[in-house]
């Protein structure tokens, strides 16, 4: 799978882990140590696991790959330890936040307690589009909450582009990841938000087949015809990707009820490279391959791509000083600045030769 620059799945990671398991004679902390070197680079995961030998307790244990890209945190209620990936599952358990999961630790729970270790240690790379897009805005990720890091993003914007969203007719946020966002445009702006649509159907970015995609992106949103009908409309949404929804479901829709402009506003700077957790050459974004460009002229590219009138993006800059976390946060897919599996991308990253030079700070 390596050879055809494909990280492994889950399954593979769950065959080796058994693999090292049995090699090692049931000695969990060897067998993880193991998987951990053997699959650096090659796979992200959080496992959780249950063991149970002849004539003995059960034995659960958790642990988080080295470079740990996606979250995982710990938390007790009552007399159970429960392990979660977002801190917003420990609220529901009704359970308290104790620890995050270090990158590379093991944790091992016995009736006598928990017990953990740091197997591994490599730079972190914790994903940034978790923060983005992927966590419950209610989680809190390596002590950042992701409602506030999303409502600062768009203070932000809405303080750049405070004389566009002022003159607009109406802002509006895509439901439901880019209403955080919303919030801090409005505020910063002094522009009062409209609900322009309501969600008909759940997340379609990793639906893999384009033309069901692109089915699934048309009937995503109901959208508030007589709100939009004859106005200059300002969707704000969390990130364009392939931008089948932002252009199909989103802008299309609402220049069919009327609209007679439809702009787009984004919490995150322009998707330039695949991303390292999912690394598909087929799955590329609108603004792909764009790396070392003026954000403006990547904004313009999409914008005609979408079939908007006018995109508007932040800056990697922006996103990281909202985040406040210095280092041990991937970018990669914002600046194609990868901390692994450098040695899989020229195949598919054309020029990738050009991505290990600073990018510009505009850019």
């Amino acid at each position: 799978m390596i050879g055809e620059g494909r990280l492994l799945d889950e399954r593979y990671v769950g065959y080796e882990l058994l693999r090292y398991v049995r090699q090692e004679k049931g000695d969990l902390p060897n067998a993880v140590e193991k998987l951990m070197e053997a699959l650096y680079g090659r796979a992200h995961y959080c496992v959780t696991m249950l063991l149970k030998e002849k004539d003995a307790q059960p034995v659960m244990a958790a642990f988080r790959d080295p470079t740990g890209v996606r979250p995982m945190c710990l938390g007790r209620a009552d007399h159970a330890y429960v392990v979660a990936s977002e801190s917003v599952a420990l609220d529901e358990s009704e359970a308290r936040f104790s620890k995050y999961i270090e990158p590379g630790e093991l944790c091992i729970f016995t009736d006598d307690g928990c017990s953990s270790k740091k197997l591994v240690d490599r730079p972190h790379a914790h994903c940034m589009f978790e923060w983005i897009y992927f966590a419950r805005i209610q989680s809190v990720l390596e002590g950042t909450h992701v409602y506030e890091f999303r409502k600062k993003q768009g203070i932000k914007m809405g303080r750049r582009y405070r004389d566009v969203v002022r003159k607009c007719d109406v802002i509006g946020a895509s439901p439901d990841s880019g209403r955080a966002f919303g919030v801090g445009v409005s505020q910063s702006s002094g522009k009062h938000s409209e609900e322009i649509a309501s969600r008909n159907a759940r997340r379609t970015f990793q639906i893999t087949d384009r033309k069901l995609r692109e089915w699934a992106a048309e009937v995503k949103f109901l959208i508030n015809g007589p709100v939009v009908n004859g106005k200059w409309v300002i969707v704000e949404d969390d990130s364009i990707v392939r931008g089948t929804v932002g252009g199909k479901g989103m802008i299309g829709k609402i220049r069919s009820c009327g609209a007679n402009r439809v702009d787009m506003m984004v919490s995150c700077a322009p998707l330039t490279g695949p991303c390292m957790k999912d690394f598909y050459p087929e799955s590329t974004t609108a603004a792909f391959g764009r790396y070392g460009e003026h954000v403006e002229e990547t904004a313009e590219y999409v914008a005609k791509k979408l079939g908007a009138d006018r995109v508007y993006y932040t800056t990697v800059e922006d996103m990281l000083e909202s985040l406040g976390i210095e280092d041990g946060v991937c970018t990669g897919c914002f600046t194609c600045q990868y901390p692994i599996l450098k040695d899989l991308l020229p195949a598919y990253l054309p020029g990738y030769a050009k991505s290990t030079i600073e990018p510009d700070s505009s850019s």
